[in-house]
């Protein structure tokens, strides 16, 4: 009893073994991102969908409302020189 109180019990680790650094994950490419399954979710693609629509939408508008400005000048200036 007396021998296995007179032990030390080692702190540090025996020098045979050797710790090795985890090895680091090489950085991912941007066509990694674009082609992982969460890319390319319905509720991504449903989000991107409607921002186009509401580009679309807004490229539509813009052209609409030009082009009726562009006809009331046009009418504003032909009743002016009618009536000259």
């Amino acid at each position: 009893m007396e021998d296995g109180t007179s032990r030390a019990i080692p702190l540090k680790r025996a020098r045979t073994t050797t710790s090795r650094a985890p090895v680091p994950a090489p950085p991912r490419r941007w066509q990694d991102y674009v082609t992982t399954d969460t890319a390319w979710s319905a509720s991504r693609q449903l989000w991107l969908a409607t921002l186009g629509l509401g580009a679309l939408a807004f490229r539509a508008t813009t052209a609409t409302w030009t082009v009726l400005v562009d006809e009331g000048a046009r009418a504003e200036r032909a009743l002016r020189d009618a009536a000259s």
